[in-house]
């Protein structure tokens, strides 16, 4: 995996953060134009971000029930709501820049104003709370409002090379913060004491978003301590509760961060330990876990559906612990494999150059323990890219 700094430098091409930018947004206009919609009226952070280069923060502490961004098929840049106008990028000219509102007939009636009064006109709209969706209609019935999400997670599903640099760099921030994390997990180690030392060197890299709470947990070695796992599942512990870790528990890890709203996930089981060494049973989870791992991640290459994936998996699908495999981006993304995704809806997504997956296979084994480990693929046009160059520790060895 090639990294080359978060600095821009003079003497060699990193993020080409205006090209990004332009190719975000051409992406949306083409698959606007491809689904027959004169608009896209967006209010999830992720879209606004892909549209409009805004701060994720602005966008969600504002009014989330709101539409923050619009782009239509006569103006080539995105229209766009905000509290700070310091976080908007030069993609927004100045009269399509509105402030922030919570009154949604005021809101409205500045998007009727763009959209104008005559004709029929077709907009696309990703989220919107049940009562705005009806004053919408009311305030403007010469709109046809139809579904966006479909629209806006086909244009983002394939990354551009800007995106794909991005997710590098959110991976290397991510694997050096847990290469502090890791070095402090011995017995007697808290697992909030974990997410703490995450925290504070994901900040030195200068971000602060974890993706999520963090999986800092020992897993059950038998069905009896694992009460608490869903039915037909494999017990997965994932929940942290000031718990201390001991000799010889096998602590899985999930956790990860972002950059400039770009996600980067981190997934390892490590073997916690002063002297004791894994046992051999304890390492075949590993190689069980490689074994299906290797067999998912052959199927990741363009022209294979999702429902190949799935069929590669055989039973860990219903026994995983959560989504064995999901795309990634501006947050978690089509295509997905697990219990809750049907064979027709599977085998409607298609991999293609520039998607990117997170593949993390989960394996249990009564009176042993459980090992899951995720790793990030980058489809491309001769099969694939791994982003994710992290080691699996002792239990590997």
């Amino acid at each position: 995996m090639s990294f080359r700094g978060l600095s821009a430098t003079d003497y060699e091409a990193r993020v080409n953060f205006d090209r990004l930018r332009k190719e975000r947004l051409e992406k949306a206009r083409a698959a606007m134009a491809k689904h027959e919609v004169d608009a896209l009226l967006l209010a999830r952070a992720s879209n606004v971000r892909y549209v409009t280069a805004s701060r994720l923060l602005d966008v969600v502490s504002g009014a989330p029930d709101l539409p923050a961004a619009m782009i239509t098929k006569e103006s080539p840049g995105p229209y766009h709501w905000t509290i700070c106008v310091d976080s908007v990028s030069d993609l927004v000219a100045p009269d399509h820049l509105f402030s922030r509102t919570w009154h949604p007939v005021q809101q409205i009636g500045q998007i009727g104003r763009i959209l104008g009064a005559s004709g029929r006109r077709t907009v696309a709209v990703d989220r919107l709370a049940p009562y705005l969706m009806t004053t919408l209609a009311s305030m403007l019935p010469q709109v046809k409002l139809v579904d966006g999400t479909n629209i806006m997670l086909e244009a983002r599903s394939c990354k551009t090379q800007d995106e794909i640099e991005c997710l590098r760099i959110a991976q290397a921030i991510t694997d050096g913060a847990m290469n502090r994390v890791l070095a402090a997990l011995r017995p007697g180690t808290r697992d909030v004491d974990l997410h703490g030392i995450f925290l504070q060197e994901i900040g030195r890299a200068g971000t602060t978003f974890p993706v999520h709470a963090g999986v800092y947990a020992a897993q059950p070695k038998t069905r009896a301590e694992a009460l608490y796992s869903s039915e037909g599942a494999a017990p997965y512990r994932q929940l942290s509760a000031d718990a201390i870790f001991g000799e010889g528990e096998m602590v899985t890890i999930e956790t990860g961060t972002f950059y400039l709203g770009y996600m980067a996930l981190f997934g390892r089981t490590w073997y916690c330990s002063f002297k004791r060494k894994p046992s051999p049973k304890e390492k075949d989870l590993y190689k069980k876990w490689k074994e299906l791992f290797d067999r998912i991640a052959e199927q990741c290459r363009p022209g294979k559906t999702a429902a190949d994936l799935r069929r590669a998996a055989g039973n860990a699908v219903d026994s995983a612990a959560r989504y064995l495999v999901h795309g990634i981006g501006l947050g978690l993304e089509p295509p997905v494999v697990g219990q809750d995704v049907d064979q027709k809806q599977a085998e409607s997504w298609t991999l293609a150059p520039g998607m990117v997956l997170t593949v993390a296979p989960y394996v249990w084994e009564e009176g042993v323990g459980g090992f899951r480990a995720s790793e990030t693929l980058v489809i491309t046009k001769e099969g694939r890219e791994q982003l994710t160059c992290f080691p699996h520790g002792p239990l590997s060895e």
